[in-house]
């Protein structure tokens, strides 16, 4: 038999994906602007799908992709706290519709 107040948990019971969007960051790649990134990424309890880095030729400067699980609240803030590091040149959030 199987138990009538049992229920799944949100996500599964609507069928629904977790809302994601892509913040993509340009930084200066020299001295520890990434470690700084990546501390605040880690300190902020950010949900973190994905994670790319990218190099430029010259090497001075990266592009970070990130695929944040949340809302576009969530996003927006961890971009605006993003923003405020020295390192970072620019932080942009990019709605994903997923599913369309």
């Amino acid at each position: 038999m199987s138990n009538p107040t049992s229920t799944a948990p949100p996500t599964a019971a609507s069928g629904s994906a977790p809302e994601m969007h892509f913040i993509a960051v340009l930084i200066r790649a020299q001295g520890s602007g990434l470690e700084r990134m990546l501390g605040l990424l880690r300190r902020r309890a950010a949900t973190l799908a994905t994670m790319q880095i990218s190099f430029s030729r010259d090497q001075n400067l990266a592009t970070v992709s990130l695929t944040v699980q949340g809302n576009l609240a969530v996003a927006q803030a961890l971009a605006e706290h993003l923003r405020k590091l020295t390192d970072v040149i620019q932080a942009t959030v990019i709605e994903a519709e997923i599913g369309a």
